[in-house]
């Protein structure tokens, strides 16, 4: 019998590191996706329609983080 594929709950890492996206940028949605055996991926959608980067997914806080001061 295999195991069901349901995301699993976020990892406390992954989960500091979006709040941390969250508090930097808060014009931006941030989520994370977690799947069995693979790493956290994070989503990071604007809330409004303006101009600009619109949406980015990485496994990398820390190229989202990079590519979202780049944008602002």
């Amino acid at each position: 019998m295999t195991a069901a594929r349901y995301p699993l709950p976020p990892l406390p890492a992954a989960m500091v590191q979006a709040a941390a996206l969250r508090a930097a940028f808060p014009a931006y949605l941030v989520n994370v996706i977690v799947r069995r055996g693979e790493h956290p991926r994070y989503e990071v959608v604007r809330r409004d329609g303006t101009p600009g980067l619109y949406c980015l997914i990485s496994t990398d806080a820390g190229e989202i983080w990079h590519e979202l001061r780049r944008a602002v």
